[in-house]
């Protein structure tokens, strides 16, 4: 049987619908499948994009650590605002 995946929010065959299929805790799809694996063929395949992508990374990571410990309530309400936010998203689905 072939699941009919039009209803659902996850972008099938991509790295993204991947993940969705995984915080969902679903078995994740054969394109999805497929498109994670082409993705982290591309991935080792370039180095110096992987470097790159990890060094902006933790520069994101660094600066929102310090953007919180800046300011510590504005952080707090975001936080709290887009916790709430994704919570119901997912219970939506």
């Amino acid at each position: 049987m072939t699941r009919d995946w039009s209803t659902t929010r996850t972008r099938h065959g991509t790295p993204s619908g991947w993940s969705k299929h995984k915080e969902l805790g679903e078995e994740p799809c054969e394109a999805c499948y497929q498109a994670r694996q082409e993705y982290d063929r591309r991935r080792s395949a370039s180095p110096e994009n992987l470097q790159r992508s990890r060094i902006s990374a933790r520069a994101q990571n660094k600066a929102y650590g310090d953007l919180a410990a800046l300011y510590p309530e504005k952080y707090a309400k975001l936080y709290a605002k887009y916790k709430q936010q994704f919570t119901e998203e997912s219970t939506q689905s």
